[in-house]
């Protein structure tokens, strides 16, 4: 990824997983903004509607279990360590 973003920095977005969770909607507002589609209410074409059987899945709320999950194998993959917290 390090090598497209710097290629190709004012076409990628990155979201962190753990900032989705605990704030999606400000960082759909974010994304809106850096995609420059206004305000939620000023949507030129709504959302398609879900019409197969992952409506479920779709109207569930944001996972959030998984936030710090990936510390349990730090021991065993110690390179995870020195990841940047991007």
């Amino acid at each position: 990824m390090t090598r497209w973003q710097a290629l190709h920095a004012a076409s990628i977005r990155s979201v962190r997983y753990e900032d989705f969770t605990t704030d999606p909607d400000g960082v759909i507002a974010g994304l809106r903004d850096w995609l420059d589609l206004g305000r939620d209410d000023e949507a030129a074409t709504p959302a398609p509607a879900i019409s197969t059987s992952s409506l479920w899945q779709a109207r569930q709320a944001v996972y959030t279990r998984s936030v710090g999950r990936w510390s349990a194998y730090a021991p065993y993959i110690p390179e995870l360590l020195g990841l940047p917290d991007a």
